[in-house]
């Protein structure tokens, strides 16, 4: 007795190749693969089957390896795709399935840290972020230095005026060398020391 299975999947091949001639859609190799990371003692199990059912609703069989973790791993660093096996890593699929994966936006959640500095998502609401990336429940370094770039007009001091402010409700000691004089009022406003000079009036000190 035939197998209903084949039969099944014959009807999705003849259903492809319609697609194709009647579309000119185009037929691509892809690969795609999660690496899952949890906390020591948490149950990998029950995020991977949560993983499972959340595809499987959107008709998504995913597979779990478990001979080649290490070669998947390692081409999961950005620019390292080549390492991939084109033998057994890669499936051939239409385009349009390849592309509707290769997404470049998340739902993004506030960060656990005490530092929070607060942006707006897509949909306008409050995401709070440590943009030092040192206190929060992932250190990621013990060096808060950062800055901010963009063309004029872009909007950088107005940015680094609500992050200042942030960072100063919040008890942080901040220091800042201003060349354009755009966060004299907001210094003014919370009380700090503002000190400036001319080349005719340049900054002095006395050692003594």
């Amino acid at each position: 007795m035939p197998n209903p299975n084949n039969q099944m999947a014959v009807e999705d091949i003849k259903r492809v190749q319609e697609v194709i001639a009647r579309e000119s859609k185009q037929l691509v190799y892809t690969h795609f693969n999660m690496v899952v990371a949890v906390s020591a003692g948490a149950d990998l199990q029950k995020c991977t089957n949560h993983l499972e059912n959340a595809f499987g609703r959107m008709g998504i069989h995913i597979s779990k390896r478990a001979y080649n973790q290490l070669e998947l791993f390692v081409g999961s660093f950005p620019g390292n795709c080549y390492t991939l096996n084109e033998e057994y890593d890669r499936f051939l699929t239409l385009s349009d399935a390849a592309m509707c994966l290769m997404y470049k936006e998340r739902v993004l959640h506030s960060e656990e840290t005490p530092l929070k500095i607060y942006y707006t998502d897509r949909q306008g609401v409050p995401v709070a972020i440590d943009i030092t990336g040192k206190e929060g429940k992932n250190k990621l370094t013990d060096n808060s230095n950062f800055f901010c770039l963009g063309p004029s007009g872009s909007g950088k001091s107005f940015h680094m005026n609500s992050v200042v402010r942030q960072l100063h409700e919040q008890g942080t000691d901040v220091v800042m060398v201003d060349t354009g004089n755009s966060y004299e009022g907001l210094c003014e406003y919370l009380g700090g020391k503002y000190i400036s000079y001319t080349e005719e009036r340049p900054i002095t000190m006395n050692p003594f």
